[in-house]
């Protein structure tokens, strides 16, 4: 598998900034490396397997305490890394999306605060139940 993943949080149709410090928390168990320089994340979510990626976090140059975004590329995720977005995407308004996909959701709610743009361009959104459903439309 190699494409790369985007995730946003939105709100009222805008993009919302979310929590650096929440995400490297909730992250801070599976970062092999970090490489503060480039805003990125080395993350494994298996100690046997490749089953992770490399987390690139953009930051809003406001206040770089917040993230705009969030890419995933080198994805080599088994089941625990797509159980890790799945549990992240119902965690709040996030959206997951890569090239030639649909918006993906973890929560229903989440649909009413996409922006309209991003339905125009990739299409209805998707309501996910698991990380096996988030896998599967990606393969």
């Amino acid at each position: 598998m190699s494409s790369e993943l985007f995730i946003s949080r939105t709100k009222q149709g805008e993009i919302e900034p979310f929590s650096k410090s929440k995400l490297i928390e909730k992250l801070k168990p599976y970062i092999i490396k970090e490489e503060p320089e480039f805003n990125l994340l080395h993350v494994n979510f298996s100690k046997n397997i490749p089953d992770g990626g490399q987390f690139y976090l953009t930051e809003d140059k406001n206040n770089p305490e917040n993230l705009l975004s969030l890419a995933i590329n080198r994805v080599t995720g088994r089941g625990l890394f797509w159980d890790y977005l799945y549990d992240f995407l119902k965690s709040d308004n996030y959206v997951l999306y890569w090239p030639g996909s649909h918006p993906i959701v973890g929560l229903a709610d989440t649909i009413s605060n996409l922006p309209i743009d991003m339905i125009k361009s990739l299409g209805d959104p998707i309501t996910v139940h698991s990380g096996k459903e988030i896998l599967d439309l990606f393969k």
